[in-house]
């Protein structure tokens, strides 16, 4: 952001403090006397005013006539928000969305300061949306996922700094979690647990959560953080099965305990009828009976 505050002689040490107070949120600001503005032959003056993406005014007494009034007037067509004291010039200029017009230069920056936070983070999402933009990267929920799919953690925070969602899916309905999960990119787990996901959320495709996904996957690390988590251990697929009867259809033994262990029940029934403990039982894993055995509701 280049900010630019222009002043008229006597409110020099309200734009001075202003300079001050943006400093203090990280933002540069210049700010430049109210004659200098029209000075067409300093270079300087001419760069700052083609850049400025923020522009402040502080002059209370600016007439429609003013031979500043047209420069004024170029700033409001290009900058994103333009803070005005209330004047005959101003008055002409309310209708643009992005002109706030203020009676006094306490109320000016005591809204300015108030919507710092917003402005910085309007402008975090600009730049991520033109950075992934000028690199060819498309901003789409696929294309997330491709990059999830990837573990490149750096292009994915540039997506969600752009704002999309972490909670958004694929064009098949897969939930970036399960994405992640699929592709055993655990860092990338971790990173999507820690950005407000829905830890239970369903594909579309296989009907599993994330944590069923993990266990199909036979991975016990994946399983654990899920768990710790707080993932639903007891979720029925859309085929009616378990948690615990994927894994003992998996055969893993350390999955089924951690599982167990949690609180998975092991007494659910599938469409068939059939429970993870009878189907350890049925299959003769005898190692995995055993300990569903122990959290069987008799």
């Amino acid at each position: 952001m280049k900010w630019i505050i222009l002043y008229r002689d006597a409110l020099e040490k309200t734009a001075v403090s202003t300079q001050e107070m943006l400093k203090v949120h990280d933002l540069e600001a210049t700010i430049l006397p109210i004659q200098k503005v029209t000075d067409l032959e300093d270079e300087d003056t001419n760069f700052l005013l083609k850049n400025a993406t923020h522009c402040v005014l502080f002059d209370n007494s600016l007439l429609l006539e003013d031979n500043t009034a047209f420069f004024y007037g170029y700033l409001v067509g290009k900058v994103k928000r333009f803070y005005s004291l209330t004047n005959e010039w101003s008055k002409n200029m309310e209708f643009f969305n992005n002109v706030f017009l203020f009676s006094g230069e306490d109320a000016l920056c005591k809204a300015l300061e108030k919507q710092l936070v917003t402005i910085k983070e309007e402008e975090k999402t600009r730049d991520a949306f033109s950075n992934l933009f000028n690199d060819g990267i498309p901003y789409t929920a696929d294309c997330f996922a491709l990059y999830i799919n990837k573990g490149k953690l750096d292009v994915c925070q540039r997506f969600i700094d752009a704002g999309i969602s972490i909670n958004c899916r694929t064009e098949d309905g897969t939930p970036m979690l399960n994405v992640a999960i699929r592709a055993e990119q655990e860092e990338c787990v971790n990173w999507i647990l820690n950005h407000n996901v829905d830890i239970d959320a369903v594909s579309n495709d296989r009907g599993y959560s994330a944590v069923m996904d993990a266990v199909w996957k036979n991975n016990l690390e994946l399983t654990k953080v899920l768990i710790e988590r707080g993932a639903n251990l007891n979720f029925t697929s859309r085929d009616g099965q378990s948690v615990l009867v994927l894994a003992v259809g998996a055969g893993n033994y350390e999955i089924c305990k951690l599982l167990a262990e949690a609180g998975a029940d092991p007494d659910i029934k599938d469409q068939m009828g059939m429970s993870a403990l009878e189907y350890a039982n049925l299959f003769g894993k005898k190692d995995i009976a055993q300990v569903l055995q122990k959290y069987h509701k008799a």
